[in-house]
């Protein structure tokens, strides 16, 4: 199973994900963030979809450990 460990500031959230071994993920996050990090690096979605509660990106998560911070404006 995939683990999420999530915090909520202000203007930012925190994640720290586990994707177990021979498995991938999604994170869907929401349009409204204006920058993503993952482990520390600006990242690019994979693609974007229209859902019925808004916009979201979507990135791709291999197999592993990955920290995820979240900026808006």
């Amino acid at each position: 199973a995939v683990e999420v460990d999530m915090k909520v500031l202000e203007n930012k959230w925190k994640m720290e994900i586990s994707v177990p071994g021979n498995t991938e993920a999604e994170l869907w996050l929401p349009v409204a963030f204006t920058e993503v990090l993952i482990n520390g690096i600006e990242s690019s979605s994979t693609s974007k979809i229209d859902f019925a509660a808004g916009k979201r990106n979507i990135y791709k998560l291999k197999s592993g450990g990955y920290f995820v911070e979240m900026l808006k404006e």
